[in-house]
């Protein structure tokens, strides 16, 4: 039993080795024939007695040439193919094998996290655990400005600027007087950051049986003034800054007969100025798509600033394949195994993720014997360490090549998220 243990400990590691490296050793098997292959040439060329001997071999030496490779790469299939669908997971076992801790992580990655109506922040060892905000509603977002100094938490009927630097916060608008009330109601949206970090622009809905209304406003971090803004026609939709933050743009889409036209779609222009009580029209652009033509608009003058996505958190859970900045993934495949993919040939299942019967459903109805009980995974950026909230572990955190994993601190999170430089 020892030498079988011994040999099935080899034999994974050589895989491994296989697995980390298989990119170097296909190269340096290609490199080996074809120099190979090239002395053969040189010397049949050189040497007229040697070339008459090797002439007779030829066919023969390339034919095993060409049988080795295709040997080598059908073995190469079915090790890819044995790695990443038929090899048995490791005696690992979630969650009984989960760390206690989280110390063997540095504690200069930081996560925010919901839970109700206080907002708080913890290091991902574990440490330095805060209270940041608490509101009066349970929170449904919260918005880091571009340079990470400022908060922006959205409550249903409020919206706060949380200074970080100072723990201070202030209340930059609300709609409580106004909707409470069963007949009224109302709640903020479309938050979205300047570039410049100074100012942000949202959306406050308000609806009743009879009418609806819905506004956007722009607030002044520097001057603490809130402007409103206005549509020359239709609803605004959707806005977008300029790369200096000065001004605010937003599109109309009309679709177009194609019998009529030679394009599917015109994009109408608008440029929403803070000192105008209406939009200016900037241009009218035929397009073969329903989304945002940068480069139409760069040759008017209009520079567009990309929306920064992963600043802005709310309860609105994702799981799926999450991919890091250096092209790492980790996924969930048909057979709850969490998956790590180290590089594009191979993928590892690291453990099989567990699955709970929904309390609100009837058995009967429940997928696969119910929910998978991991929620939401997210990479922390620029690191190795991916999050993990577990709807009954907690938040966890995963280190898929070091195969560890390990509780945080924080048994119940809303949702949870950090700045992303």
């Amino acid at each position: 039993m020892l030498i079988l243990k011994i040999i099935k400990g080899i034999l994974h590691r050589i895989i491994g080795f296989l697995s980390d490296n298989f990119d170097l050793l296909l190269s340096l098997n290609i490199a080996f024939v074809i120099i190979v292959a090239a002395l053969m040439l040189a010397v049949a060329l050189n040497d007229e007695e040697k070339r008459s001997v090797i002439k007779g071999y030829v066919n023969d030496v390339f034919l095993i040439i060409i049988i080795s490779i295709e040997a080598v790469l059908i073995m190469l299939m079915g090790h890819v193919y044995w790695k990443n669908y038929k090899q048995p997971v490791q005696a690992f076992v979630y969650p009984r094998d989960i760390i206690d801790n989280t110390f063997w992580a540095p504690a200069k990655y930081s996560i925010f996290y919901v839970n109700g109506g206080v907002l708080r922040s913890i290091s991902i060892n574990g440490n330095n655990e805060r209270t940041l905000f608490t509101a009066k509603d349970i929170i449904k977002e919260f918005n880091f400005s571009p340079n990470g100094k400022k908060l922006i938490v959205g409550t249903k009927k409020e919206i706060y600027l949380l200074d970080l630097d100072t723990n201070k916060s202030i209340l930059v608008d609300s709609l409580t007087d106004e909707i409470d009330s069963h007949e009224l109601k109302g709640t903020f949206s479309s938050i979205q950051w300047s570039p410049d970090s100074e100012k942000f622009c949202y959306e406050a809905a308000r609806w009743s049986q009879y009418s609806s209304q819905d506004n956007f406003y722009v607030y002044n971090l520097v001057n603490g003034q809130k402007i409103g803004l206005k549509s020359p026609n239709r609803r605004i939709t959707s806005l977008h800054w300029d790369i200096d933050g000065e001004n605010l743009y937003y599109m109309q889409y009309e679709s177009k007969d194609t019998m009529l036209y030679s394009y599917p779609y015109e994009i109408k222009v608008y440029r929403m100025k803070f000192d105008e009580t209406e939009a200016e029209f900037i241009a009218s652009i035929p397009s073969d798509k329903s989304r945002i033509p940068f480069e139409s608009l760069r040759f008017r003058d209009v520079k567009l600033a990309v929306a920064q996505r992963g600043k802005s958190f709310s309860r609105v859970k994702s799981l799926g394949v999450i991919k890091s900045n250096n092209g790492r993934i980790v996924g969930i495949d048909d057979s709850d195994h969490l998956f790590f993919i180290r590089n594009r040939w191979f993928r590892e299942r690291l453990f099989k993720i567990p699955r709970v019967l929904a309390p609100d459903r009837d058995p009967r109805y429940q997928y696969l014997g119910g929910d998978l009980t991991i929620e939401q995974m997210a990479w922390i950026q620029n690191s190795p360490f991916v999050v993990i909230d577990d709807k009954q572990e907690g938040l966890l955190l995963l280190d898929p090549y070091k195969k560890k994993i390990g509780y945080i601190g924080v048994q119940d999170a809303d949702f949870m998220g950090w700045y992303d430089q």
